[in-house]
């Protein structure tokens, strides 16, 4: 057998050294993905989740006056449950206050306007009996940094009065990215949703409180807070990328 020449001796020797240390950079990746999901596991058998969740959700202080401008931050295609609960929550504010504008920021083609989401949206709060003449469409923005652009040359009123409606992981990112583009007056209301009474979803009414929330936590709530985490994640890697950008 020839012996191994000195450059390829060396190639050898840095090609398994190289697959070594990739070798353990995986186990270390897997180690701490073992780790990870563990604690998610166990974080879900709690409420620490859905807390985080309300957290970002309230996370804007209420208007100190009227708005002058309610602004549905659309996200999803309509039809579809999250535009279409914004489009109740922006309808029943727009009808509490009757001398402010709607505006929808949905990105659109203008070519196609009439069947795009935004319009659809449009005609939803039409339909809930808000007047067309009250509702302005921003098609231009594709994330909240350039909706918040876009409405700031939108709008010719100094310093107006904003409420925001949107998701409530969505509302902590939204309301800074708004103040970060100089709207200083903004409030929010966000999508929360009601539970249905546990008593309702189980059939023995003879169990007592104690079993009928232990047969539903583990039928559902389990669930429910492993998908909260998934949204949390998106979001905290969103509102990195925003802080990086000079976004919020």
């Amino acid at each position: 057998m020839l012996r191994m020449i000195p450059g390829k001796r060396f190639i050898h020797f840095l090609l398994n050294n190289t697959l070594i240390v990739i070798k353990k950079i995986i186990d270390k990746l897997v180690k701490l993905s073992g780790i990870i999901l563990i604690a998610f596991l166990i974080l879900s058998f709690t409420r620490q989740p859905f807390w985080m969740y309300y957290r970002l959700g309230t996370s804007v202080d209420n208007l100190n006056r009227k708005p002058d401008y309610i602004v549905l931050l659309g996200g999803a295609g309509m039809p579809g449950p999250g535009a279409l609960f914004k489009c109740y929550k922006a309808s029943a504010l727009a009808k509490e206050y009757p001398l402010s504008s709607v505006i929808i920021a949905m990105p659109s083609d203008d070519k196609y306007i009439n069947c795009s989401h935004g319009n659809k949206m449009r005609k939803e709060m039409m339909m809930r009996g808000i007047d067309s003449s009250r509702i302005i469409l921003e098609t231009k923005g594709i994330n909240t940094h350039e909706q918040a652009v876009n409405i700031k040359r939108l709008l010719h009123t100094d310093n107006p009065a904003i409420i925001l409606i949107t998701s409530p992981e969505h509302m902590y990112r939204a309301a800074r990215a708004f103040n970060k583009v100089g709207f200083s007056n903004v409030g929010g209301n966000s999508t929360f949703g009601n539970d249905i009474d546990p008593e309702l979803l189980s059939k023995n009414k003879s169990h007592s409180d104690k079993e009928i929330n232990l047969n539903l936590f583990i039928r559902y709530n389990f669930w429910t807070q492993l998908k909260y985490e998934v949204i949390l994640l998106r979001e905290f890697f969103a509102i990195c990328y925003y802080k990086m950008n000079g976004w919020i």
